[in-house]
């Protein structure tokens, strides 16, 4: 949004959430900011009167409550879903995982990070209602991101054609490398990640009961782990454990301070999907990254500029190694900040997001005539989707 102000484009944020201090930051940006909830056809009236050229759609959910609203009153906006990343294959992957779990328990006292799974199959087994959602909108609108090469390449291998979806990586600036301490002036390990988001509550309860311990007793119980994070309930602040060296620490009021004070980031991710901001802002602050098949996926178009491991074991081995070893730390920060520079950089992914845009706005008439299942898709969810929420509307205004 900001680079969208930058280029002088005017910028509208709408949001089913309440206002809150995040709406008062963003318009102090210069942004417009709209509490819209759904089934409300006051939303209605906004669109109709913004007329915007482009309208982005944070998650397939959001397209879903309000696309047929802006195909209705605002029928030339180019139409955009940003997947973030694809909610069918991370409630595929959590999914199948606790049932392995379940039925694993016994037999394997410590628990792997599983290889990952995408083909169709088991996403129909585990995730069938959320995938046909989830494709209904990429198909239906004019266009998609999806911020992990490995997920277009696989929603392509799904049928959706190249022509609808796109990579959209994340964007960082030159970081500061001569400012980041060095190898001496850092000590432990860290871990951070929301705590709402399962897969980080998951790889948090993993690391305390089987990694942690495994990397201390390398370390000869001098290493510590801080983990960071938003939301943290009192059943995870209660794992603080000085004794072990495994520290809960709270949120972090700035990600890149933070992790800078540290040799290595952990990320045993067991399930997930999409890219791991963790990873990126690591790589960012020069943090070496110790993480899974999980975590690693789609990060890097070549070799992953970190060690991966999927069992404990091992986990425990490459974590100590990049802790310990001086020579391989300094080799896995330059991979990072190569990666960084050559496929996350501000300047290249921002001015291709705007040329982009340009493009589909410019050929848009042709695009929609050729996206035949899309149009077949639109006026189904048109119709349903209309009515329902009309209903749904109705029914509230009388209970009132």
């Amino acid at each position: 949004m900001e680079h969208f102000r930058s280029a002088g484009w005017q910028v509208s944020y709408a949001s089913p959430a309440k206002e809150n201090e995040f709406s008062a930051k963003l318009r102090e940006l210069g942004i417009e900011t709209l509490s819209c909830q759904a089934n409300d056809s006051r939303f209605d009236d906004f669109i109709r009167q913004l007329q915007p050229d482009f309208v982005i759609f944070d998650r397939f959910l959001i397209e879903e409550q309000f696309g047929w609203r802006v195909e209705e009153h605002a029928p030339d906006a180019t139409r955009i879903v940003d997947t973030i990343d694809l909610h069918f294959l991370r409630r595929a992957r959590e999914a199948a995982f606790h049932s392995n779990s379940q039925a694993n328990s016994r037999a394997n006292p410590q628990p792997h990070a599983p290889e990952p799974k995408t083909d169709l199959s088991f996403i129909s087994q585990h995730a069938r209602e959320d995938f046909l959602r989830e494709l209904s909108s990429i198909l239906r609108s004019d266009h998609s991101w999806t911020i992990s090469s490995a997920e277009q390449k696989l929603l392509i291998e799904l049928g959706v054609s190249p022509d609808l979806i796109s990579l959209l990586q994340f964007s960082y600036g030159q970081p500061n490398i001569s400012a980041l301490p060095s190898f001496e002036e850092r000590r432990h390990f860290v871990s951070i990640g929301n705590f709402r988001h399962p897969p980080n509550a998951d790889s948090f309860r993993w690391m305390k009961s089987h990694i942690w311990p495994a990397i201390r007793a390398l370390t000869g119980n001098t290493a510590e782990l801080h983990v960071y994070g938003a939301y943290p309930p009192k059943e995870f602040m209660d794992l603080d454990d000085p004794a072990t060296g495994f520290r809960m620490k709270g949120p972090a009021k700035d990600q890149y301070e933070t992790l800078s004070k540290y040799r290595v980031l952990l990320a045993p991710l067991r399930f997930g999907a999409g890219i791991k901001g963790k990873i990126s802002d690591a790589w960012f602050t020069g943090t070496a990254v110790v993480t899974t098949s999980i975590g690693a996926e789609g990060m890097a178009s070549g070799s992953f500029p970190g060690l991966i491991a999927d069992n404990v074991a091992a986990f425990a081995q490459a974590s100590h190694d990049a802790w310990k070893n001086e020579d391989q730390w300094s080799a896995l920060q330059k991979q990072g900040f190569e990666v960084l520079a050559e496929e996350h950089s501000q300047t290249k992914n921002q001015t291709r997001i705007i040329s982009q845009l340009l493009e589909l706005k410019l050929n848009q008439k042709s695009r929609r005539q050729k996206n035949w299942i899309g149009s077949v898709l639109q006026l189904n969810m048109h119709r349903s989707t209309k009515y329902f929420s009309r209903w749904i509307e109705l029914k509230n205004s009388k209970s009132e």
